[in-house]
């Protein structure tokens, strides 16, 4: 299943989505690269025993690329926002997971001015409600700055997000609370 394409600096794609590949039971999050017409370049899977998937990438400054997913293989338990740093070619350079003993997911990315990433997705384990708004800021090696949940009773999430001009963070994505608009 792929989620997610993006055009790269080269003219070519990059994919992400997950995958289940032979011999295993769970799907791994899955990253592959193409050409400008399509061909194959290269295919990457990031996973453990569990399930995991890629819901969004974007290369990076450097020109490697930065995946928001979900894991259910490693964290504090239950599934966790899956941030991986990878090089040019798949290769990964770092792995981070967070959340909390509850279900968590990161369905999206961005590189921020600094040079670190910011990921949104949702949160069972932290905040106020059923399912909550998860903004999680690193800096450029994953490493947690600070996370921050929004939302109501109800159940919310993120699931795009841009750096605004004044440095803020613009998040957009959907509620069942609607006491957020009061």
């Amino acid at each position: 299943q792929y989620f997610v394409v993006q055009q790269t600096e080269d003219g070519g794609y990059i994919v992400g989505g997950s995958a289940t590949f032979y011999g295993r039971e769970h799907d791994d999050a899955y990253l592959m690269k193409t050409d400008s017409a399509g061909n194959l370049l290269w295919e990457q899977n990031f996973g453990g025993s569990e399930r995991e998937w890629a819901g969004w990438v974007e290369q990076t400054a450097d020109g490697g690329y930065v995946i928001a997913g979900t894991t259910g293989s490693s964290g504090s338990g239950g599934l966790d926002v899956y941030l991986i740093k990878t090089d040019a070619h798949g290769s990964v350079e770092w792995g981070e997971t967070f959340g909390g003993t509850a279900d968590d997911g990161g369905f999206a990315v961005r590189q921020t001015s600094d040079g670190g990433y910011i990921v949104t997705g949702s949160t069972y384990s932290h905040g106020k409600g059923d399912r909550d708004v998860y903004l999680i800021k690193t800096d450029s090696e994953g490493n947690l700055e600070w996370e921050k949940t929004f939302g109501g009773n109800g159940a919310d999430g993120g699931w795009r997000l841009e750096q605004a001009i004044d440095g803020g963070f613009i998040v957009a994505g959907a509620t069942d609370s609607p006491e957020v608009f009061y």
